[in-house]
């Protein structure tokens, strides 16, 4: 096994300062080099309250939201501390929901900025309220180890 250490020296009392990385495990440097001239990682958020990153090849968002309070990053809002896995693919919408914390007894309510046509499966635990013109949904977290899928049709076309 090999592991490093890595740091960025912010000096004593740094302000406003931030930075972002990717790893990259196996790559050589030049494959490095291409990928930090075309990255397909976009940071969405990166505060104490929520981190948020989308990989646009895939069309994968994930976020992590440490706070009971309404926050926003891209097109999901969610009112409780969640980790939230979007992926949306030609014609459906595949969404994972979980509690990070899992210190939460009741539910995660989550709103999606974008309407379904029908539910193809989903989670027990889960309750969608609506489709359109938004997804709106409530997860039950109590005792729930690990995460609630739910596939969604996005359109009849």
């Amino acid at each position: 096994n090999h592991f490093f250490t890595m740091w960025i020296d912010h000096g004593e009392q740094p302000e406003q300062e931030k930075y972002e990385y990717v790893l990259l495990p196996n790559k050589t440097v030049e494959v490095t080099k291409k990928y930090a001239q075309n990255p397909d990682i976009v940071v969405l958020s990166n505060t104490e309250e929520v981190q948020g990153v989308q990989d646009t090849s895939l069309n994968v968002t994930g976020i992590n939201f440490w706070t009971d309070t309404k926050q926003k990053v891209g097109k999901v809002t969610c009112y409780n501390k969640a980790a939230v896995m979007l992926q949306e693919k030609e014609k459906t919408i595949d969404i994972s929901v979980s509690d990070p914390t899992m210190e939460n007894r009741d539910t995660i309510e989550l709103e999606i900025d974008q309407g379904a046509y029908k539910v193809l499966s989903k989670d027990d635990r889960i309750t969608v309220q609506q489709l359109e013109p938004t997804i709106k949904l409530s997860v039950n977290v109590k005792d729930l180890i690990l995460h609630s899928p739910l596939n969604l049709l996005k359109d009849i076309h």
